[in-house]
């Protein structure tokens, strides 16, 4: 019988080794998106505060104004020889699906509110001024994976992969979507491609700007 040191250290060594293969299943998961993607980070933990990088956010609603503060995991741009775009990236180590529902309710705001102050910065920032093409919650965890008797490796392979898709909302246009991955199976991204239509959670230029009323007449604007 081993003794309670002896139980926790094995424990502790367990948990360490559990860890340590879901932080590089991630990094791996997130390198090869980026290998693949035309899009390249051009900012990461960006801040909004009165200190930070930009201002923060200040949103009127017909209660009053709120001052909004945090940070942007990354920013991503892409200079295309049809437009300049970007797009903001959150790590989330819980679930995170993307639901207009929220957002007529008036939540899960935080990421596009930061979307719109990014493009409103000019100026401020290498994103500036560019197209908003989306905002995208990037999985930060790899639970354990069950699978039925007899399954192979690659089964968990690809069960893990379909756990790590993105959520998120898109901009719907033909440039901006194979420049995030290429081909018509979108393997990072939360939309599919079935027999030439599009299905998942896209936006045209309107919609996305629409998000920033949805519900409630919202408005916002950064403090130069």
């Amino acid at each position: 019988f081993m003794s309670d040191a002896q139980q926790t250290d094995e424990r502790c060594a367990y948990l360490f080794r559990r860890n340590r293969q879901e932080v590089l299943g991630i990094v791996r998961n997130v390198a090869d998106e980026l290998r693949v993607s035309r899009f390249a980070p051009c900012d990461e933990e960006l801040a909004f505060s009165k200190d930070g990088a930009l201002p923060p956010v200040y949103v009127e609603t017909p209660e009053g104004q709120a001052v909004l503060s945090g940070f942007v995991a990354r920013v991503d741009v892409l200079d295309a020889p049809g437009g300049k775009y970007f797009r903001v990236i959150d790590y989330k180590a819980g679930h995170k699906d993307f639901d207009y529902t929220d957002l007529l309710c008036g939540k899960g705001l935080q990421m596009l509110l930061y979307l719109f102050a990014i493009e409103r910065a000019k100026g401020h920032h290498a994103a500036a001024g560019k197209t908003p093409a989306g905002v995208l919650y990037v999985p930060g965890r790899m639970d354990v994976e069950r699978l039925e008797p007899g399954q192979t490796d690659e089964a968990l392979t690809k069960q893990r992969q379909k756990n790590l898709v993105r959520q998120g909302l898109l901009l719907r246009d033909e440039q901006v979507l194979p420049a995030m991955e290429p081909g018509d199976t979108p393997v990072f991204l939360p939309y599919q491609n079935k027999t030439g239509e599009l299905h998942g959670t896209l936006a045209t230029h309107e919609t996305i700007q629409l998000t920033e009323r949805l519900g409630t007449g919202r408005r916002h604007h950064t403090q130069q």
